[in-house]
């Protein structure tokens, strides 16, 4: 190389240095805008989880009411207490959530339209938001048990995969039989046939061997009391709040196949009482018939009566009236599982067989069986006398 290239040359690693760092300093700073944009948007992605997460627990809370009408005590959530408003703010792990809820009435006692709103600002100064809706009917909470009521015919999956009218506690010994330990008879057991519901033996002490072979057919029930010094309506119907009255039992007088007077084993819980009988019937008579009664209680003589002291006995039916009577056209009959007051040629497990107790005045005016409550369409809780019943 010449002293002149020499000359020329001097000064370009440096160039070339400074290039390097500049093209270096310029990928560094996109490294660091990249990082910046995933910390920001795995910051946005744990806030929407987590205010998704807040507007799921508004509408699972509004989901859990546990009466119908509206209340004044907080701390019982109703399904007609479900209003719009905003909902308490809360401190989440990085934002402060905004929550609100708005009810739309879509039809007046049987369905709302819930949308939950929850709103923060994000780590950029910018308003977000997450906005769920639902529909939440306005089925009474107790039906829920109704998943264990007997259906028309045989349903495609059997409840425990069994006859539908075996009660739900009766535990399934793995051979085609479930066994049923009933309130108030001691070691006795009934065995069910978990395909057809009938009671095919009945164990005395709870041995095999103790079992004699059977045929009976379950009538189950509940009785509720409302006794209020007031004419129940049907919101009492529904809801009766009054405990037990303590010796009421259920007797069936049966007329087929045989004539016999049946004692009902009975079990008292907090709100109602609640009545099994198995009730005999033949291979050439697989049907019953008779009237199930209530006993233990002073009862009111007619209809009319205005006693303060005694009490009627309403059963829950659709029907306010009992044509269910021998020479009435079976078109005209009430069905078996409607609750009649007389049943006929009963065939099968009967279920939800309930009544309601009431006072039979206030001492002036007789208090009739509360009619249906109109405020919840989609539940009947329809009564009519039954003691007395004319």
């Amino acid at each position: 190389m010449t002293p002149r290239q020499v000359r020329l040359s001097r000064g370009a690693s440096l160039i070339e240095a400074l290039v390097a760092l500049a093209v270096m300093g310029f990928g560094i700073l996109g490294i660091a805008g990249i990082q910046s944009t995933l910390r920001s948007n795995g910051d946005l992605s744990k806030q929407q989880a987590e205010a998704t997460r807040l507007a799921q627990q508004v509408l699972e809370d509004s989901r859990g009411f546990t009466q119908l009408p509206a209340v004044v005590d907080p701390e019982i959530r109703t399904y007609e207490g479900l209003v719009s408003g905003d909902l308490v703010s809360v401190q989440g792990a990085n934002a402060t959530y905004e929550r609100s809820l708005t009810v739309t009435d879509l039809a007046p006692g049987r369905a709302k339209l819930l949308t939950v709103t929850v709103r923060w600002t994000d780590r950029s100064n910018e308003t977000q938001e997450v906005r769920l809706t639902s529909n939440i009917a306005g089925v009474p909470p107790g039906l829920g048990a109704s998943l264990s009521a007997a259906t028309v015919g045989k349903p495609l999956r059997m409840p425990l995969g069994r006859h539908a009218g075996i009660p739900p506690e009766a535990v399934d010994q793995g051979n085609g039989t479930s066994s049923f330990s009933p309130p108030s008879a001691g070691t006795t057991r009934w065995v069910f046939s978990n395909d057809t519901g009938v009671i095919s033996k009945i164990c005395a002490d709870g041995t095999d061997a103790s079992c004699i072979n059977a045929q009976s057919l379950l009538l189950t029930g509940f009785i509720r009391f409302a006794l209020d010094a007031v004419i129940p309506l049907g919101v009492q119907a529904e809801q009766p709040t009054s405990a037990p009255l303590s010796g009421v039992g259920v007797t069936l007088n049966q007329t087929q196949p045989t004539t016999a007077s049946l004692t009902c084993l009975t079990r008292t819980n907090l709100q109602d009482l609640e009545y099994f009988c198995a009730v005999p019937v033949t291979d050439a008579e697989p049907r019953w018939s008779g009237r199930s009664v209530l006993t233990g209680l002073t009862l009111a003589p007619a209809v009319a009566s205005t006693s303060g002291t005694a009490y009627r006995v309403c059963r829950y039916t659709k029907h306010r009236a009992h044509l269910n009577i021998p020479g009435v056209e079976p078109a005209k009959r009430i069905p078996n599982a409607d609750h009649p007051l007389d049943y006929l040629g009963v065939d099968g497990t009967l279920v939800g067989q309930n009544f309601l107790v009431i006072r039979a005045g206030d001492g002036a005016t007789a208090f009739d069986c509360p009619t249906d409550n109109s405020g919840t369409p989609l539940v009947n809780g329809t009564t009519w006398h039954h003691q007395p019943a004319t």
